[in-house]
C-alpha cells in the first residue's frame, strides 16, 4: 500500500461510517428506552 489511502465509492448515505455510528447509538437509545416507565416515554415523545 506504500501509505496511500484506499478509497471506497459511496452508493448510499448508509455507506458512511457517521452514518452507522449514529444508526447504532439510536438503536442503543431505543433499546435502553424500552425499558422506562410509561410516564417518561410519554414526556420524551410530547412536543
Amino acid at each position: 500500500m506504500n501509505g496511500e489511502k484506499e478509497t471506497k465509492r459511496i452508493h448510499s448515505v448508509r455507506d458512511l461510517e457517521v452514518y452507522k455510528l449514529a444508526f447504532e447509538s439510536a438503536m442503543e437509545i431505543y433499546e435502553l428506552s424500552k425499558g422506562f416507565p410509561p410516564i417518561r416515554l410519554c414526556s420524551y415523545i410530547s412536543p
